[in-house]
């Protein structure tokens, strides 16, 4: 359920006007972070005092996306991005974009500046 949170938090954050995409290659996963968000609109005390944004779960790859995509100020990866992609995650993050994503054994936080990439290593141990 820590994960349903997450995406909540997300949501109120976000307030109505923002956008908040799951990409998930596993239709159980989804499934499940449905039954979480409803679960939470039927049993949050204050869930009607909060402007919401609606997530959007699809199905896929988040590797395949199209080139097309729209870029975002936020971007989490929960899955290990394989050193080959590296540079393709970076470039779905805006000009003072937040991306975090386990590479190399090692969660890593990527903040894009003007003319390059700051990272910062979160010194969390990535499970396999």
């Amino acid at each position: 359920m820590s994960s349903i949170l997450l995406i909540v938090h997300i949501d109120i954050v976000a307030g109505p006007y923002g956008v908040n995409h799951g990409v998930e290659y596993h239709q159980d996963v989804i499934d499940y972070a449905l039954a979480g968000l409803e679960r939470f609109r039927q049993t949050a005390d204050s869930f009607d005092e909060f402007e919401f944004c609606e997530p959007v779960f699809t199905r896929g790859n988040c590797l395949l996306l199209s080139p097309h995509c729209r870029l975002y100020d936020r971007l989490y990866c929960g899955a290990a991005c394989p050193p080959e992609h590296e540079n393709y995650m970076k470039n779905l993050i805006t000009v003072g974009g937040i991306l975090v994503m386990p590479l190399n054994d090692q969660v890593q936080r990527i903040v894009l500046s003007l003319s390059y990439f700051y990272i910062l290593l979160l010194h969390y141990e990535v499970r396999k």
